[in-house]
């Protein structure tokens, strides 16, 4: 059974949607073999089970295959914009807080530097 199923990995390469009859025909598996290869790869690959009207069961690996849980392109670049979002807000939030920092020193000195002004200058008119 492990061997076959490189096999009908290979036909599902090529051919995304097909019946159990026709993938045992493709690949030259039996009828059992197939069923339970097929079985192998709708646990390791997301596809969908449709039904003919005559009962046939269709296995829809979609347009390309994707294994069970694998992230697609776009969720992958949500989560990226994500971080970079919450890097940004971290980094914004930092330049404000210096800024504020360095302009709360900036007023104290400027205070500091006006008192002693203001008290040299009295100091200077009583002398």
């Amino acid at each position: 059974m492990e061997a076959a199923l490189p096999i009908l990995e290979k036909y599902l390469a090529k051919q995304k949607r097909f019946t159990l009859t026709e993938a045992a025909a493709a690949t030259g598996l039996s009828i059992d073999e197939s069923r339970s290869v097929l079985d192998d790869l709708m646990q390791k690959y997301i596809a969908r089970l449709q039904v003919t009207e005559n009962g046939d069961l269709i296995y829809d690996f979609g347009k390309s295959l994707r294994r069970w849980g694998q992230k697609t392109f776009a969720e992958r670049r949500e989560a990226a914009l994500d971080v970079g979002w919450k890097i940004f807000k971290i980094a914004f939030k930092t330049w404000i807080t210096i800024t504020l920092v360095v302009y709360f020193i900036i007023f104290v000195v400027i205070l500091l530097a006006l008192l002693f002004a203001n008290s040299s200058d009295k100091k200077g008119k009583h002398s």
